[in-house]
């Protein structure tokens, strides 16, 4: 008689099937009294499970969850006001520049250095934040991959 058990894998078949492809499985439950003693339990705990009433609900589950559901309505468009307000705002502006035309050309020939002086920085400082942003995110997922 071996000295080492049978596994549970093995056992649990043997109780679900009433045998076992092994031959030396078969004769250790033949010989071993611990083993057959788990066989045993695992043949009344199967058959326990098999007369159980199949579990039901004593109350009804939509009855109670579709009252707390929103009711369907009509979906409103969020497009339609937010175009509305964009047209309006570009028609105002446009016949705001149109009516000032004159005076746009002259304030715009002269504020030319001075909105380069202030968008030029303003443009490497946002590349250099978007590059540094660029390079932590790679270097979480290159972090990540390390772990595979």
């Amino acid at each position: 008689m071996s000295s080492a058990h049978l596994t549970e894998e093995i056992i649990q078949a043997f109780a679900l099937n009433g045998t076992h492809e092994d031959p030396l499985a078969m004769a250790h439950i033949r010989e071993c009294e611990t083993c057959r003693t788990a066989v045993e339990s695992y043949v009344q705990l199967f058959s326990a499970l098999d007369e159980m009433p199949v579990a039901t609900f004593d109350f009804d589950v939509r009855a109670l969850v579709q009252p707390q559901l929103p009711l369907p309505g009509k979906a409103r468009p969020v497009l339609v006001p937010a175009l509305a307000i964009t047209a309006v705002t570009l028609l105002a502006l446009g016949g705001a520049g149109y009516y000032f035309r004159d005076y746009l050309s002259g304030i715009a020939g002269l504020s030319v250095p001075y909105l380069l002086y202030c968008l030029g920085p303003a443009a490497v400082t946002l590349l250099v934040i978007l590059a540094a942003d660029l390079f932590g995110s790679y270097r979480q997922k290159m972090a990540k991959l390390e772990y595979y």
